[in-house]
């Protein structure tokens, strides 16, 4: 976002600035794509105080330098910590004293997270079960978390992992008396770190060839202005639903899905390089899909007047407490022993829709 684009953003999303002016809100995932456009919009909104959480440290370094450059007055701390970590995050909430929480950070890559499940899973799910449990334990007003749409009907371990977050999510919403939890399932992010376009340009640059995975691939995509400015009305519209909607799931309006063959047709077009440049089709890579959908089949949605929210009512009934926490422990230990295997039998047990190439022995 640019800076001079500051006092429009601001004017037009002014009702916005009720529900941050004068709180304390913590960013995980501070450093990434969404999470610094999340600190930048924010700042907008006179927080008394941004809390930066991240495991990366080049990217905390200049998320640092960005937001003391352009807002010298913004009262920000930083926190180099893992989600995973539970006495880490404790610590932090008991330091800070949050009002909302955006939990932006996570393992999203689908091919990272096959080939390192247990870490995908410490960070997607045991961290997004920390971070919720410090919320309850310190009476936080809202709780945003960050799905995809990788989520629905998943193929893949980054996926499942967010779907079990998700609904891991809905049932503390459902015993919550205090919190509110939230939750925005969208599309792939234009130009994220690790994405498809990042990596077209950077094959361009090096000749050739763009490799796409199948020629009928298609993605829904969004800028990171409208998913953020999105992740931020879930907090209004929350205030406004929560005495009426118990399952606080939503979408945002993506549009018609866009096929990836021809994102990379238009990308070799403006750079000239058409005629000389390969597309060349590698196929599917483990757990990828053709298509991506937002909504599962007993979900319905409902448009929310003025605003790009679309609220997600489901007919399923939300997962036992006890007994998803119960999963989650078990979950929580055969990461910690990197066992693979078990994780792939607790996911299926609890996901029977993913759709796993793999098998495990037992019972």
């Amino acid at each position: 976002m640019l800076l001079n684009s500051n006092d429009s953003v601001a004017h037009k999303n002014a009702h916005l600035k009720t529900v941050f002016l004068n709180k304390r809100i913590l960013i995980t995932g501070a450093g990434g794509s969404i999470g610094s456009e999340i600190c930048r919009v924010v700042a907008l909104f006179s927080p008394s105080e941004l809390i930066l959480l991240d495991n990366n440290e080049y990217f905390l370094w200049k998320i640092r330098i960005e937001l003391s450059e352009k807002f010298p007055h913004l009262n920000f701390t930083i926190f180099l910590a893992d989600v995973s970590s539970f006495a880490r995050i404790e610590n932090i909430f008991q330091e800070k004293k949050p009002h909302i929480v955006f939990h932006a950070a996570a393992l999203k890559h689908v091919k990272m997270v096959e080939e390192n499940p247990c870490e995908g899973f410490l960070t997607n799910v045991i961290g997004t079960k920390n971070l919720s449990e410090a919320a309850l334990r310190h009476d936080i007003e809202k709780f945003i978390f960050l799905s995809t749409d990788k989520a629905v009907n998943p193929s893949s371990r980054m996926g499942a992992s967010k779907r079990i977050a998700e609904l891991w999510l809905q049932s503390l919403q459902a015993n919550s008396q205090q919190t509110v939890f939230n939750i925005l399932r969208f599309g792939n992010v234009y130009g994220s770190v690790g994405s498809v376009i990042p990596l077209f340009r950077h094959q361009i640059s090096q000749g050739g060839p763009l490799t796409l995975t199948h020629e009928s691939v298609s993605r829904y995509f969004i800028t990171h202005e409208k998913a953020v400015m999105g992740l931020l009305e879930v907090c209004f519209q929350s205030e406004l639903r929560q005495q009426t909607c118990t399952n606080m799931l939503y979408i945002l309006e993506m549009g018609q899905p866009v096929k990836i063959m021809d994102l990379a047709k238009n990308l070799l077009m403006h750079s000239g390089q058409k005629d000389n440049i390969e597309i060349k089709i590698v196929g599917l890579a483990k757990g990828e899909k053709i298509e991506e959908a937002l909504l599962y089949d007993d979900e319905s949605q409902e448009s929310i007047l003025g605003t790009d929210l679309l609220a997600v009512h489901s007919k399923r009934q939300i997962v036992n407490l006890e007994s998803i926490k119960n999963h989650l422990e078990k979950i929580e230990q055969a990461c910690r022993q990197s066992d693979a295997g078990e994780l792939l039998k607790i996911t299926l047990k609890m996901l029977p829709e993913f759709s796993c190439s793999e098998t495990y022995v037992g019972d």
